[in-house]
């Protein structure tokens, strides 16, 4: 495996005061897949002195020293250095009471959640896998370390984290692992919805349709309402488009997940976009003229891969394509005349804002000129009648 110099360089660093280190986890799954990895883990039979004493003339972060690990900053980029360790027992099915230092690699490894994220590395001794997970990657499972009852049990998230790696691996989940997905469900109630929500995302952004589909009785679960229809795979790669599919039959509630409000608001503005009798061009586009959040590309994007709607994406693009296109006039900011224009003519600022949406409707269904001065003579001419 080729390694980034920085890497080089920390293991020579612990390894020239007499101790091992391997990188470990998803890095390690990624470069045998071919991919480049995002960032690298670093394990070793170090403990925090010994790692701070090995980087001093670096700068150092200490703030997870109580979990072994040392944050080492070379050429501006961290790297999370962790003591071999095991974990103590679990009481809330999602952090260990303790954690405790261990000799060697393999007791390490012990602990991992999956066999794909159970494998070290270090130039000496090659590839460390205990569990089988070269194999699995070969045959695209995902697949716990040892016993998927205990794995869940310890930590409930490692349920949606399963779900996470078969969508964004487009894995398979292997059989005893994937019954004790199901069975354990339950333990996700025990898990704050930030972190629930957090792995939904990065599910979504995968290829869910598989697990959504296969483990559809988890996804209700969490996520009452949840529209399940088989269609996100090919769906475009936006966060708020495939929220919207998974909501479109009525929805699940983003904000018990606590997700942003820019995301609520755009998932909210794409399926109500639906609400209206959109096949009308001028409805269409007074529609579109009203959104704050949802730009034409996302409602085109759900509405190309929406079951229900998917009728009206033919239409909806080209409209929106003659809108973009032609630079047409679709909201009241966009009209060439204003407010004090209005009320210039003797119109009161009461009625202004009446007068506008009019004058709006008019220009959209091509029946005025969007011309400031067309505009006001046909305002006098309904003023004075």
């Amino acid at each position: 495996m080729k390694l980034p110099e920085e890497i080089g360089y920390i293991f020579a660093g612990l390894e020239s005061r007499g101790h091992e280190a391997f990188i470990v986890g998803g890095c390690v799954r990624d470069i045998i897949m071919g991919k480049t990895p995002h960032d690298y883990d670093i394990t070793t039979s170090a403990k925090t002195d010994e790692i701070i004493a090995a980087f001093q003339k670096h700068h150092i972060i200490t703030n997870g020293l109580k979990h072994g690990t040392v944050t080492v900053v070379i050429n501006k980029k961290p790297y999370e250095i962790t003591t071999y360790r095991a974990d103590g027992q679990y009481s809330d099915n999602r952090h260990p009471e303790n954690v405790f230092f261990v000799t060697s690699i393999e007791e390490d490894l012990k602990r991992r959640d999956f066999t794909v994220n159970s494998m070290a590395y270090n130039p000496k001794r090659g590839i460390v896998d205990l569990y089988g997970g070269v194999r699995d990657i070969e045959n695209k499972l995902i697949r716990c370390v040892g016993s998927p009852d205990i794995r869940f049990n310890e930590d409930g998230l490692r349920i949606m984290r399963a779900l996470r790696f078969a969508s964004v691996l487009d894995f398979e989940i292997e059989e005893e692992t994937a019954l004790s997905v199901k069975r354990n469900k339950e333990l996700l109630k025990n898990i704050s919805v930030e972190r629930i929500y957090s792995e939904l995302i990065k599910t979504v952004m995968g290829n869910p349709d598989k697990v959504l589909n296969e483990f559809r009785e988890v996804f209700e679960y969490i996520l009452p309402g949840i529209s399940i229809n088989g269609n996100i795979d090919s769906s475009a790669p936006d966060k708020c488009v495939r929220l919207a599919l998974l909501s479109e039959n009525g929805g699940i509630s983003l904000k018990k997940l606590k997700a942003d409000n820019n995301t609520v608001n755009t998932v909210r503005e794409i399926l109500a976009f639906f609400e209206n009798e959109i096949s009308d061009p001028a409805i269409l586009r007074l529609t579109a003229g009203k959104l704050k959040y949802a730009s034409f590309a996302q409602i085109e994007g759900f509405s190309a891969s929406c079951v229900r709607f998917s009728k009206y994406y033919p239409f909806v693009s080209g409209e929106f394509k003659k809108i973009t296109g032609d630079g047409e006039c679709i909201s009241e900011k966009q009209l060439a005349v204003r407010g004090n224009d209005v009320i210039a003519l003797g119109i009161s600022p009461e009625e202004t804002g009446r007068y506008l949406k009019a004058i709006l409707v008019k220009v959209i269904k091509k029946e005025l000129p969007n011309d400031a001065e067309r505009i006001l003579n046909y305002l006098r001419q309904i003023k004075n009648l």
